[in-house]
């Protein structure tokens, strides 16, 4: 099974306060004084982007994996394409003149993060020439300027008869092009999160009482899976009205950074599927695989192997 992954990558820069008094917490809110020179430690910088962490997640777990994606000629994308090469992911490296690297700040505090995120401009395309002999295509994020680009992977998928997985990043969340709603209706599997599945059926103009509901009018949309993940309760699917659940891995060992959890999860479920058909061995890879990634700084150094993730998927909570 050939796999290809389209999205984005970036590099991801995680940054700690040392001094708890250079700042205000107050429950959801953190704040700061204009015109202070807050110290900070820099903990990691990594490779980063939706398309980048599924294509790392996928290749650590047997599937011969390609990644399509969008860099530039600055050092920044140097590094990806030199961590790519690492990762034996093959890149695919549709580049732009000049085009520099989208960057993310990501500030984590005891509780939680706040990202910073810089998006580069630039025109997106695929080329379909460049993108033959697959089985299988996960479409995921890219940046601004990314319409065009969706339009012709959607004929690509329909022209190959490709197994297709979709998972929309923010800047299609934000403007929900008519495309969007025909790529969910092309896919095998849509993978959203409850907030973002929500959002999706808002500009339909229907809502959801409860996740089963949200689950059954995401599938009325056309994918014939739809995995939704809700933080704290686990993950949800149905597949042709049979539903199934799976409550979060190992609650008890601390997370240290929540950065790639869904995009882990995502890998994890897409290349059980590929394997074996199978939802539920699906769910408990993805499971493994996010508990695994929250459990490190950066949204790869915790990706499980095949091995890994068989091992501790076997534990899963009932």
């Amino acid at each position: 099974m050939k796999a290809l992954v389209v999205g984005s990558s970036d590099i991801d820069l995680f940054i700690t306060l040392p001094q708890a008094n250079s700042f205000i917490q107050n429950q959801n809110t953190i704040t700061f004084t204009l015109g202070d020179k807050i110290p900070t430690d820099i903990n990691s910088m990594t490779l980063g982007g939706n398309g980048a962490n599924v294509s790392a997640g996928m290749k650590r777990l047997g599937l011969d994996t390609s990644f399509y994606t969008f860099l530039g000629t600055d050092l920044l994308s140097s590094q990806i394409r030199e961590t790519l090469k690492q990762e034996n992911i093959n890149l695919i490296d549709h580049t732009g003149a000049g085009d520099n690297t989208s960057l993310n700040l990501i500030f984590d505090f005891s509780d939680d993060r706040i990202i910073f995120s810089h998006h580069e401009v630039k025109n997106h395309g695929f080329d379909p020439a460049r993108a033959k002999g697959f089985d299988a295509l996960y479409l995921t994020s890219i940046g601004k300027e990314w319409v065009e680009a969706y339009q012709q992977v959607l004929t690509f998928v329909h022209s190959e008869n490709l197994v297709l997985a979709f998972s929309p990043g923010s800047p299609q969340l934000a403007d929900l092009e008519d495309v969007i709603y025909e790529m969910i209706a092309a896919s095998q599997i849509l993978f959203v999160n409850k907030e973002e599945g929500e959002h999706l059926l808002e500009k339909k103009g229907q809502q959801a009482q409860d996740i089963k509901e949200l689950l059954k009018k995401l599938s009325d949309l056309g994918p014939r899976v739809v995995s939704v993940t809700n933080a704290g309760s686990g993950a949800y699917a149905i597949l042709e009205n049979s539903y199934y659940h799976i409550p979060p891995f190992d609650q008890k060992t601390p997370k240290v950074d929540k950065t790639g959890a869904g995009d882990a999860y995502a890998s994890g479920f897409f290349s059980a599927y590929l394997a074996s058909g199978k939802i539920e061995q699906g769910m408990r890879w993805g499971g493994a695989n996010a508990n695994s990634v929250m459990g490190k700084i950066g949204a790869e150094e915790g990706l499980l192997t095949v091995e890994e993730v068989e091992q501790t998927s076997a534990t899963r909570p009932d």
